[in-house]
C-alpha cells in the first residue's frame, strides 16, 4: 500500500460540505501514483489511530499533526492543483533524483543509495533492512546529523571558493542546508542537525566560540516551542543523545586513547591516534548515549555495531 498525507478542506456531511482544516493519513493502493498538490475526493471510514502496550501509532502520527486516518479508501481525482510552489519544485527535483538513482544503479544498491542520500528507503528488501538493524548500522540509511555536517561543509567550501567571500558563502550554505533538509523530508532529527549546523556556521562568522552543549539545548528548546511532541520523537531523541555523547565524551575519550597509545608505543604517534580517534572513538562517544535508547525502544543491542560502525564512518563522506 501507499500512505498519503492529505490536507483536508471539507467533509461531506450528507447535507453539504463542512469546511474543516488539518491533516489525515490515507492508505491507498500502490498501483497509482499521486503528486504533491493534487486535489482528490476520498470515500472511506475515518478512524482514530490505534495504540497498544508496545507501540502507540496514535502518538506517532500526532507528532506529525495527524489525528485520524483511513485504512481503506476510494480515491477520485478532481480537476485543479493546489499546494506551495516551492514544495512542488523540491518534490519534483527529489523525484527526478530518485528516478535517476534507479537508472544508474541496480537494486538493492539503488535503494540503499536512495536511502542514504534522499531518505527514501522503502525499496530496501526486509532482509537487508533487518541486517542493518541486527548489526546496529541502520542509522546510515536514515538522514542524520553526520550527513548534514558533510553537506554543510561541502556547500560552505564550494560557495566560499566560488564567491571568494566567506560570509556570503556561509549564508548560502545555510540556505542550501535547509533546502536539503526539506528535500529529504524534514523530520525532527534532520531539522535539529540543520539548525545546529547553521548556528555553528553563524558562530564562526561572528567570531564566537561554538559551545556545543549550549547550541544543542537551544535547538531542542526552539523545536519544542514549535511542536512540544517533537521531544517524544524517537528519531529526534537518538539524534539528540548521539550529539550529546559526542559533545561530552569525544574529547575525553580521545585524550585517553592518545595517552594509551603513547604508553604502549613509547612515543607520540599522532597519525595512529588520529585514525583511531576519527573512526573508533567518535563512534563510541555517540553510541554511549544511544545504547540505552536502542535497548528500550527496540529491545535489541548489537555488539557487532562497535566493529561495523568504525568501518562505515570513513566511507560515508565519500558517498555523500
Amino acid at each position: 500500500y501507499t500512505n498519503l498525507t492529505i490536507n483536508v478542506q471539507a467533509v461531506d456531511t450528507g447535507d453539504g460540505d463542512l469546511p474543516v482544516s488539518g491533516q489525515i493519513l490515507v492508505r491507498v493502493s500502490p498501483n497509482e501514483e499521486y503528486q504533491y498538490g493534487e486535489i482528490v475526493r476520498l470515500r472511506g471510514q475515518l478512524k482514530t489511530p490505534p495504540e497498544n502496550e508496545e507501540f502507540s501509532y496514535r502518538d506517532y502520527l500526532a507528532r506529525q499533526g495527524i489525528h485520524a486516518y483511513m485504512t481503506k479508501t476510494e480515491v477520485t481525482r478532481l480537476p485543479g492543483n493546489d499546494g506551495s510552489f516551492i514544495y512542488k519544485v523540491i518534490y519534483s527535483f527529489k523525484s527526478d533524483l530518485v528516478e535517476n538513482t534507479y537508472k544508474i544503479f541496480q537494486d538493492p544498491e539503488a535503494s540503499l543509495f536512495s536511502g542514504i542520500l534522499f531518505g527514501v528507503d522503502t525499496g530496501l528488501p526486509p532482509k537487508i533492512q533487518n541486517a542493518f538493524k541486527n548489526t546496529g548500522t541502520a542509522h546510515i540509511i536514515a538522514i542524520s546529523g553526520f550527513n548534514i555536517a558533510i553537506i554543510a561543509g561541502l556547500f560552505f567550501s564550494f560557495f566560499k571558493w566560488v564567491l571568494k567571500n566567506e560570509r556570503l558563502g556561509a549564508a548560502l550554505a545555510v540556505l542550501f542546508v535547509f533546502l536539503y533538509a526539506f528535500l529529504v523530508g524534514g523530520d525532527p532529527a534532520v531539522m535539529r542537525a540543520a539548525i545546529m549546523g547553521s548556528l555553528s556556521l553563524f558562530a564562526r562568522q561572528v567570531g564566537r566560540r561554538n559551545a556545543g552543549i549550549n547550541t544543542l539545548a537551544v535547538v531542542a528548546l526552539i523545536m519544542a516551542l514549535f511542536n512540544p511532541l517533537t521531544l517524544w520523537d524517537v528519531g529526534f531523541q537518538l539524534s539528540f543523545f548521539a550529539t550529546l555523547g559526542l559533545i561530552l565524551y569525544a574529547e575525553p575519550f580521545s585524550i585517553i586513547t592518545a595517552r594509551f597509545i603513547e604508553r604502549i608505543t613509547k612515543q607520540e604517534n599522532s597519525a595512529l591516534t588520529n585514525i583511531i580517534n576519527d573512526n573508533l572513538i567518535l563512534t563510541l562517544a555517540a553510541q554511549v548515549m544511544t545504547i540505552p535508547l536502542m535497548a528500550y525502544y527496540f529491545q535489541r543491542f548489537s555488539l557487532i555495531s562497535f566493529i561495523a560502525n568504525p568501518f562505515i564512518l570513513p566511507v560515508q563522506p565519500a558517498v555523500m
